[in-house]
C-alpha cells in the first residue's frame, strides 16, 4: 500500500512539474530577442553582424511561439499609411504596412526545433489561422462590415457595394476582404462564397 502511494505521489510530482513549465511557456520563456535574432539568423543563414533581425515575441503557446521578425534595413513604414503586404492564408487576410525581409510578413513560428513562415506553419499543421489570429493584424475574409464575424449582414454590404448603391468606408480592409476568390475584383461569385462560408459555420 505504502509503494503504491509512494508511486502516486512520484507522478502527481513529475504532472505538477510538467504542468508548470508548459504554464510558464517552456521552451519558450528563455528566449530573448538577441536569441530570437541569432534563431532567424542561423534558420536563414546570415553570417554578418549587419544581417540581424530585430524580433520580439508575438505570444507564447504550449508547443509553439509566434516571432516578429525583420531585418531592419528592410522595414519600411508607408507614409500614407496604406497596406504594403496582404496575403491570404486560410479564411483570413494577413495584413503588414511594413516591407519585412527576408519573409515579407514578418511573422514566424517557433516549434523548439524548426523555425516556420506563417504559411508553412499552417500548411505543415502546427496550427490553424483560427488560433492565432487574435494577435496578429488579419481580418476575416468576407466580413465586409469588419465586426469580426461572418453573417447577413456582410452579404448585404457586399451586394450593396457590387451594385454601387454605397462604397466601402475603409478600401485598405474592406476591398481584400471582399475579394474572396483573390481575383482583384469584387463580384457576385464572391458573394456566393461568402454564403457558402457562412453555411459552413
Amino acid at each position: 500500500m505504502k509503494k503504491i502511494i509512494s508511486t502516486v505521489l512520484i507522478i502527481a510530482f513529475f504532472v505538477t512539474i510538467v504542468s508548470n513549465a508548459v504554464a510558464e511557456g517552456y521552451p519558450f520563456k528563455d528566449l530573448d530577442n538577441d536569441a530570437l535574432s541569432t534563431l532567424l539568423g542561423e534558420h536563414y543563414k546570415l553570417s554578418t553582424d549587419e544581417d540581424e533581425f530585430e524580433c520580439s515575441i508575438i505570444k507564447t503557446f504550449d508547443d509553439y511561439c509566434l516571432i516578429r521578425g525583420s531585418l531592419p534595413i528592410w522595414t519600411t513604414e508607408n507614409w500614407n499609411n496604406s497596406i504594403t503586404v496582404q496575403r491570404k492564408i486560410g479564411d483570413y487576410l494577413v495584413l503588414s504596412k511594413n516591407v519585412n525581409q527576408p519573409y515579407d510578413l514578418g511573422v514566424f513560428a517557433y516549434d523548439g526545433i524548426n523555425v516556420y513562415t506563417l504559411e508553412e506553419a499552417v500548411e505543415t499543421g502546427l496550427f490553424k489561422m483560427s488560433d492565432v489570429a487574435e494577435f496578429l493584424n488579419v481580418k476575416l475574409m468576407g466580413d465586409v462590415d469588419l465586426n469580426g464575424i461572418l453573417d447577413m449582414s456582410d452579404i448585404t454590404l457586399l451586394q450593396k457595394v457590387i451594385a454601387r448603391i454605397t462604397l466601402f468606408s475603409d478600401e485598405y480592409y474592406r476591398t481584400p476582404v471582399a475579394d474572396i476568390d483573390q481575383n482583384r475584383k469584387t463580384d457576385m461569385y464572391d458573394v456566393v462564397l461568402v454564403q457558402r462560408m457562412i453555411a459552413k459555420l
